[in-house]
């Protein structure tokens, strides 16, 4: 009797030193891993540029860091209602040429209706998904203020719903 509670003990502290052991094993592969994640920095989801030295905004291509910079809302009355009276035809964009981030729609169809409205107003546009559920627009980094300008015509104003 007394030999099968000695086993039974033997048992069970081998079983609780294998899972102690397991729990440091783990924990020392998460915390490298995590340093190494650390050590690469974080890095723009539009152009992939080391962003340790730069909080706000991606230096290479203009993508905001802080997702608050995205939230701009737009009318979405004036986004199917404004057009210009003359078309004007985008220039294409070159193959390597930079690209620069402008606005973060929440759905596929404001998506659609900011690069139509900049289109109309020769800019060249890009959607791409996000992490998270928004569309990201990208114009050739030389049309960039350009299409900030055009998108500042269709901003949602205080009073102002639609």
């Amino acid at each position: 009797m007394f030999i099968a509670r000695t086993n039974d003990v033997l048992l069970s502290l081998t079983f609780l030193g294998i899972v102690s052991v397991s729990i440091l094993v783990i924990g020392s592969i998460m915390r490298g891993f995590l340093r190494r994640q650390e050590k690469r920095g974080r890095r723009c989801i539009v152009c992939g540029y080391d962003l340790r030295a730069s909080p706000e905004m991606c230096p290479e291509c203009g993508m905001p860091t802080a997702g608050e910079v995205l939230r701009v809302t737009l009318n979405a009355g004036a986004l199917c209602s404004r057009w210009p009276t003359d078309f004007v035809q985008p220039r294409r964009p070159e193959r390597d040429e930079k690209m620069s981030f402008v606005h973060a729609a929440p759905s596929g169809r404001q998506a659609d209706r900011v690069t139509e409205q900049l289109t109309a107003r020769g800019v060249w546009s890009v959607v791409r998904p996000s992490p998270d559920d928004t569309i990201f627009i990208l114009v050739p980094a030389i049309d960039a203020d350009r299409a900030r300008a055009v998108l500042a015509l269709f901003e949602q104003r205080e009073g102002n719903e639609g």
